[in-house]
Protein backbone atom coordinates (compact mmCIF):
# COMPACT_ATOMS: atom_id res chain seq x y z
CA UNK A 1 0.00 0.00 0.00
CA UNK A 2 2.51 2.57 0.90
CA UNK A 3 4.86 1.47 -1.98
CA UNK A 4 1.44 1.71 -4.44
CA UNK A 5 0.61 5.48 -2.45
CA UNK A 6 4.48 6.48 -3.43
CA UNK A 7 4.15 5.78 -7.22
CA UNK A 8 0.99 7.37 -7.16
CA UNK A 9 2.47 10.70 -5.40
CA UNK A 10 4.99 10.48 -7.84
CA UNK A 11 3.11 10.15 -10.63
CA UNK A 12 0.62 12.91 -10.20
CA UNK A 13 3.90 14.87 -9.70
CA UNK A 14 4.83 14.23 -12.78
CA UNK A 15 1.39 15.41 -14.32
CA UNK A 16 1.30 18.57 -12.49
CA UNK A 17 5.25 18.83 -14.18
CA UNK A 18 4.20 17.78 -17.68
CA UNK A 19 0.76 19.87 -17.48
CA UNK A 20 2.91 22.78 -16.63
CA UNK A 21 5.56 22.48 -19.17
CA UNK A 22 3.00 22.04 -21.76
CA UNK A 23 0.34 25.19 -20.32
CA UNK A 24 4.00 27.77 -20.51
CA UNK A 25 4.84 26.86 -23.83
CA UNK A 26 0.98 27.79 -24.70
CA UNK A 27 0.21 31.45 -26.89
CA UNK A 28 -0.90 33.81 -23.73
CA UNK A 29 -2.89 35.72 -26.51
CA UNK A 30 -4.59 32.31 -27.75
CA UNK A 31 -7.62 31.29 -26.18
CA UNK A 32 -7.38 27.80 -24.62
CA UNK A 33 -9.44 24.92 -25.77
CA UNK A 34 -11.13 22.09 -23.29
CA UNK A 35 -8.40 19.86 -22.95
CA UNK A 36 -5.81 22.63 -22.15
CA UNK A 37 -8.24 23.92 -19.64
CA UNK A 38 -8.34 21.17 -18.15
CA UNK A 39 -5.17 20.85 -17.02
CA UNK A 40 -5.20 23.72 -14.78
CA UNK A 41 -7.17 21.40 -12.25
CA UNK A 42 -4.05 19.71 -12.19
CA UNK A 43 -1.97 22.32 -11.16
CA UNK A 44 -0.97 23.35 -7.38
CA UNK A 45 -2.29 26.95 -6.52
CA UNK A 46 1.24 28.31 -6.80
CA UNK A 47 1.63 27.16 -10.54
CA UNK A 48 -1.93 27.78 -11.62
CA UNK A 49 -1.51 31.49 -10.27
CA UNK A 50 2.04 31.51 -12.20
CA UNK A 51 -0.11 30.52 -15.64
CA UNK A 52 -2.93 32.46 -15.25
CA UNK A 53 -0.75 35.85 -13.55
CA UNK A 54 1.53 35.43 -17.16
CA UNK A 55 -1.77 35.80 -18.85
CA UNK A 56 -2.79 38.82 -16.73
CA UNK A 57 0.81 39.90 -17.35
CA UNK A 58 0.53 39.57 -20.95
CA UNK A 59 -2.74 41.82 -21.24
CA UNK A 60 -0.32 45.01 -19.66
CA UNK A 61 0.51 48.00 -22.46
CA UNK A 62 2.35 50.05 -20.49
CA UNK A 63 4.40 49.45 -17.57
CA UNK A 64 7.44 51.21 -15.26
CA UNK A 65 10.10 49.92 -12.89
CA UNK A 66 11.29 48.22 -11.21
CA UNK A 67 13.02 50.76 -9.16
CA UNK A 68 10.48 51.08 -6.06
CA UNK A 69 8.29 48.54 -7.07
CA UNK A 70 6.71 48.04 -10.40
CA UNK A 71 3.68 49.70 -11.98
CA UNK A 72 1.37 48.39 -14.82
CA UNK A 73 -2.06 49.35 -16.68
CA UNK A 74 -4.20 47.10 -18.87
CA UNK A 75 -5.79 49.02 -21.88
CA UNK A 76 -8.22 51.26 -20.97
CA UNK A 77 -12.08 50.75 -21.42
CA UNK A 78 -15.06 53.24 -22.31
CA UNK A 79 -16.82 53.88 -18.74
CA UNK A 80 -18.72 56.75 -19.76
CA UNK A 81 -19.60 59.58 -21.98
CA UNK A 82 -16.59 61.60 -21.30
CA UNK A 83 -13.84 59.12 -19.31
CA UNK A 84 -12.29 56.03 -20.10
CA UNK A 85 -11.41 53.39 -17.29
CA UNK A 86 -7.95 51.68 -16.82
CA UNK A 87 -6.47 49.11 -14.15
CA UNK A 88 -3.28 50.28 -12.13
CA UNK A 89 -1.20 47.27 -11.38
CA UNK A 90 1.60 48.02 -8.89
CA UNK A 91 3.57 45.13 -7.29
CA UNK A 92 5.31 46.05 -4.02
CA UNK A 93 9.31 46.44 -4.34
CA UNK A 94 9.49 43.32 -2.16
CA UNK A 95 8.16 40.97 -4.95
CA UNK A 96 10.90 43.08 -6.99
CA UNK A 97 13.76 42.08 -5.61
CA UNK A 98 12.29 38.68 -4.00
CA UNK A 99 12.51 39.43 -0.14
CA UNK A 100 11.82 42.22 2.37
CA UNK A 101 14.64 44.70 3.44
CA UNK A 102 12.30 45.64 6.63
CA UNK A 103 9.91 44.67 8.99
CA UNK A 104 7.14 47.13 7.73
CA UNK A 105 7.43 45.51 4.59
CA UNK A 106 6.00 42.33 5.33
CA UNK A 107 2.64 44.38 5.92
CA UNK A 108 2.65 45.51 2.45
CA UNK A 109 0.44 44.17 -0.12
CA UNK A 110 2.32 42.04 -2.60
CA UNK A 111 0.01 43.55 -5.61
CA UNK A 112 -2.58 46.21 -5.43
CA UNK A 113 -5.19 47.11 -8.51
CA UNK A 114 -7.14 50.21 -8.41
CA UNK A 115 -9.72 51.25 -11.21
CA UNK A 116 -8.22 55.13 -12.64
CA UNK A 117 -10.10 57.12 -15.16
CA UNK A 118 -8.85 59.62 -18.17
CA UNK A 119 -10.72 62.26 -19.41
CA UNK A 120 -11.04 61.75 -23.41
CA UNK A 121 -12.98 64.47 -24.12
CA UNK A 122 -14.84 67.51 -22.37
CA UNK A 123 -18.16 66.95 -21.06
CA UNK A 124 -19.48 70.20 -22.07
CA UNK A 125 -18.12 69.75 -25.78
CA UNK A 126 -19.91 69.02 -28.58
CA UNK A 127 -20.43 65.36 -29.51
CA UNK A 128 -18.47 64.46 -32.89
CA UNK A 129 -20.15 62.04 -34.71
CA UNK A 130 -16.99 60.63 -35.89
CA UNK A 131 -14.88 59.62 -33.17
CA UNK A 132 -16.70 56.95 -30.53
CA UNK A 133 -16.10 56.09 -27.00
CA UNK A 134 -14.68 52.74 -27.83
CA UNK A 135 -11.79 53.96 -30.42
CA UNK A 136 -11.26 57.01 -28.16
CA UNK A 137 -10.21 54.47 -24.98
CA UNK A 138 -8.68 52.47 -27.12
CA UNK A 139 -6.59 55.04 -28.40
CA UNK A 140 -6.00 56.85 -24.68
CA UNK A 141 -1.97 55.94 -23.48
CA UNK A 142 -1.87 59.20 -21.59
CA UNK A 143 -1.20 57.56 -18.01
CA UNK A 144 0.19 60.23 -16.35
CA UNK A 145 -3.14 61.75 -16.17
CA UNK A 146 -5.29 59.47 -14.18
CA UNK A 147 -8.00 60.09 -11.75
CA UNK A 148 -8.40 57.88 -8.68
CA UNK A 149 -12.07 58.19 -7.28
CA UNK A 150 -11.79 57.63 -3.39
CA UNK A 151 -15.57 57.69 -3.24
CA UNK A 152 -17.78 55.80 -5.99
CA UNK A 153 -19.28 57.59 -8.88
CA UNK A 154 -17.44 60.84 -8.50
CA UNK A 155 -14.61 61.25 -10.74
CA UNK A 156 -17.45 61.80 -13.80
CA UNK A 157 -18.70 64.20 -11.46
CA UNK A 158 -15.93 66.10 -10.36
CA UNK A 159 -14.78 66.59 -14.55
CA UNK A 160 -18.16 67.74 -15.27
CA UNK A 161 -18.17 70.59 -12.97
CA UNK A 162 -14.26 71.50 -13.19
CA UNK A 163 -15.05 71.85 -16.78
CA UNK A 164 -18.50 74.54 -16.33
CA UNK A 165 -16.35 75.95 -14.15
CA UNK A 166 -13.47 76.72 -16.03
CA UNK A 167 -15.33 77.98 -19.15
CA UNK A 168 -17.50 80.35 -17.34
CA UNK A 169 -14.16 81.66 -15.67
CA UNK A 170 -12.88 82.10 -19.83
CA UNK A 171 -16.54 83.49 -20.34
CA UNK A 172 -16.11 85.74 -17.55
CA UNK A 173 -19.50 85.39 -16.19
CA UNK A 174 -19.40 83.07 -13.46
CA UNK A 175 -22.55 81.87 -11.84
CA UNK A 176 -21.33 80.27 -9.08
CA UNK A 177 -19.26 81.80 -5.42
CA UNK A 178 -15.60 81.40 -5.33
CA UNK A 179 -12.93 81.89 -3.02
CA UNK A 180 -9.39 81.38 -2.78
CA UNK A 181 -6.89 80.81 -0.15
CA UNK A 182 -3.43 80.85 -0.67
CA UNK A 183 -1.42 79.02 2.40
CA UNK A 184 2.29 79.44 1.15
CA UNK A 185 1.90 83.11 1.77
CA UNK A 186 4.05 84.06 -1.38
CA UNK A 187 4.98 88.03 -0.91
CA UNK A 188 2.51 90.47 -4.21
CA UNK A 189 1.09 87.31 -5.43
CA UNK A 190 -2.43 87.57 -4.15
CA UNK A 191 -4.75 84.48 -4.58
CA UNK A 192 -6.80 84.70 -7.62
CA UNK A 193 -9.82 81.87 -7.82
CA UNK A 194 -10.77 82.98 -11.48
CA UNK A 195 -7.32 82.98 -12.82
CA UNK A 196 -6.93 79.64 -11.18
CA UNK A 197 -9.90 78.45 -13.29
CA UNK A 198 -9.37 80.21 -16.22
CA UNK A 199 -6.23 78.36 -16.75
CA UNK A 200 -7.44 75.13 -15.29
CA UNK A 201 -6.89 71.62 -17.67
CA UNK A 202 -9.07 68.68 -16.70
CA UNK A 203 -6.33 66.57 -17.39
CA UNK A 204 -4.33 67.71 -14.37
CA UNK A 205 -7.28 66.33 -11.75
CA UNK A 206 -5.68 63.25 -10.15
CA UNK A 207 -7.54 62.10 -7.38
CA UNK A 208 -11.73 62.88 -6.16
CA UNK A 209 -13.81 62.36 -3.21
CA UNK A 210 -17.52 62.85 -1.93
CA UNK A 211 -16.89 65.00 1.04
CA UNK A 212 -20.51 64.76 2.05
CA UNK A 213 -23.99 64.40 0.20
CA UNK A 214 -27.64 65.80 1.57
CA UNK A 215 -30.85 64.56 -0.75
CA UNK A 216 -34.62 65.99 -0.46
CA UNK A 217 -36.92 65.43 -2.52
CA UNK A 218 -35.93 66.91 -5.72
CA UNK A 219 -31.86 67.31 -5.68
CA UNK A 220 -28.95 65.83 -4.41
CA UNK A 221 -26.56 68.71 -2.44
CA UNK A 222 -22.94 67.63 -2.67
CA UNK A 223 -19.46 68.73 -1.54
CA UNK A 224 -16.58 67.33 -3.65
CA UNK A 225 -13.04 67.62 -2.93
CA UNK A 226 -10.80 67.79 -6.11
CA UNK A 227 -7.16 67.30 -5.93
CA UNK A 228 -5.12 68.32 -9.57
CA UNK A 229 -1.46 69.01 -10.01
CA UNK A 230 -0.61 72.79 -9.68
CA UNK A 231 0.60 74.83 -12.52
CA UNK A 232 3.91 74.30 -13.67
CA UNK A 233 4.81 77.90 -13.13
CA UNK A 234 3.41 78.05 -9.40
CA UNK A 235 6.27 77.38 -7.32
CA UNK A 236 6.60 78.49 -3.80
CA UNK A 237 7.26 75.84 -1.39
CA UNK A 238 10.82 75.50 -0.67
CA UNK A 239 11.98 71.91 0.21
CA UNK A 240 8.46 70.82 -0.97
CA UNK A 241 5.62 70.75 -3.30
CA UNK A 242 2.89 72.57 -4.39
CA UNK A 243 -0.72 71.14 -3.64
CA UNK A 244 -4.01 72.67 -5.35
CA UNK A 245 -7.53 71.31 -4.44
CA UNK A 246 -11.01 72.43 -4.63
CA UNK A 247 -14.19 72.60 -2.65
CA UNK A 248 -16.73 72.60 -5.00
CA UNK A 249 -20.38 72.44 -3.76
CA UNK A 250 -22.80 71.16 -6.57
CA UNK A 251 -26.65 70.13 -6.76
CA UNK A 252 -27.63 67.05 -8.53
CA UNK A 253 -31.60 68.21 -10.05
CA UNK A 254 -33.54 64.65 -9.81
CA UNK A 255 -34.82 64.00 -12.99
CA UNK A 256 -32.91 66.84 -14.65
CA UNK A 257 -29.46 65.61 -14.43
CA UNK A 258 -27.45 62.46 -14.03
CA UNK A 259 -25.56 61.71 -10.96
CA UNK A 260 -22.80 62.83 -13.31
CA UNK A 261 -24.06 66.48 -13.86
CA UNK A 262 -24.22 69.02 -11.13
CA UNK A 263 -24.69 73.28 -10.98
CA UNK A 264 -21.86 74.54 -9.59
CA UNK A 265 -23.16 76.20 -6.26
CA UNK A 266 -19.63 77.61 -4.85
CA UNK A 267 -15.88 77.02 -5.36
CA UNK A 268 -13.06 76.96 -2.84
CA UNK A 269 -9.84 77.26 -4.16
CA UNK A 270 -6.79 76.20 -1.89
CA UNK A 271 -3.21 76.69 -2.74
CA UNK A 272 -0.23 75.24 0.21
CA UNK A 273 2.54 72.62 0.55
CA UNK A 274 3.37 69.04 0.61
CA UNK A 275 6.45 68.19 2.58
Amino acid sequence: MIRDAGFFAAGLALGCAVALVVLSRVDVFMPWDQATQAQLASLSTKDLGRVLMGRVGARFIQGRGPDDGAVFYDAPKPYSAWLCRANRYFIASKIVRGYEESAQEFWDDDLQVKQMYGVWKRPTAPDDPTLARETACAKYHDFDHLIYESTALTAERAVYVMDVASQQARSGRVSFAIACKDERRIPDKPCDAAAILRDFDLKRIYQVWMEKEIKDKDSYERVDQIFAEPPSDSKGCPGGWDDLSFRVRDVQHIGKQSISEADVESIDVLLGCVD
